[in-house]
């Protein structure tokens, strides 16, 4: 069995952590400096936790991580006839 490296654990780590940070704090603060030029809608409220966003973000990893590969599977079969929708 093969062992995860400390290399492969922050990289999972920040995998997570990036898209966290600038979904809680940057894109927020973005768009609300957009929006004081353009007043095309209201201001976001940017206190967005970021502990729940980089629970949402493993999960969209763990779910994709799991669905990509099923569905690549199906498709794989449907093109060599082993299964038939219809």
């Amino acid at each position: 069995m093969k062992s995860i490296s400390l290399k492969q654990i922050l990289s999972l780590i920040m995998s997570i952590l990036i898209p966290s940070l600038l979904y809680s704090y940057y894109y927020p603060f973005l768009y609300n400096e957009v929006n004081k030029i353009t007043k095309r809608g209201e201001q976001l409220d940017d206190k967005i936790d970021l502990l729940n966003l980089s629970i949402v973000f493993l999960l969209n990893g763990v779910i994709l991580t799991i669905l990509v590969p099923i569905i690549i599977l199906i498709l794989v079969m449907l093109k060599n006839k082993v299964i038939q929708l219809f």
